[in-house]
C-alpha cells in the first residue's frame, strides 16, 4: 500500500485557503497553475481590514510551489492546507510523461 500511496501521490487533492490584502492574488495563481480559485471578500477579526480570501484546489504535489508564489506576492499572507477526500467538478491534472 505504500507503493501505491507514493505513486498515486498526484491524485491526492489538498484545499488551500489564503487569507491576504492583495486583492489580485487569484490572478498570479491562476497565471501559474492550471487550477482556478474562488474568492471571497472578508474583513479581518483582529485588524478589522478588508481581506481578500481565497480557496483552490490543488494536488498535494504543488503544495510548496503555491506557498512559495504567495510568499513571494505576500509575505503576511495566512495561508491553510487541508487535506481532501474528493474533489467534484472539472480539475485538470497533467497527464504523464
Amino acid at each position: 500500500m505504500l507503493v501505491v500511496d507514493f505513486v498515486n501521490i498526484r491524485n491526492k487533492k489538498v484545499q488551500i485557503q489564503i487569507i491576504t490584502s492583495i486583492k489580485d492574488i487569484s490572478s498570479v495563481l491562476i497565471a501559474n497553475f492550471p487550477h482556478s480559485t474562488t474568492t471571497l471578500s472578508g474583513v479581518g477579526g483582529y485588524s478589522h481590514t478588508e481581506k481578500t480570501v481565497v480557496y483552490m484546489v490543488v494536488s498535494s504535489n504543488e503544495v510548496k510551489r503555491v506557498i512559495d508564489l504567495v510568499r513571494k506576492v505576500d509575505q503576511h499572507a495566512f495561508v491553510t492546507v487541508t487535506s481532501l477526500i474528493q474533489a467534484y467538478g472539472n480539475f485538470f491534472i497533467k497527464p504523464v510523461e
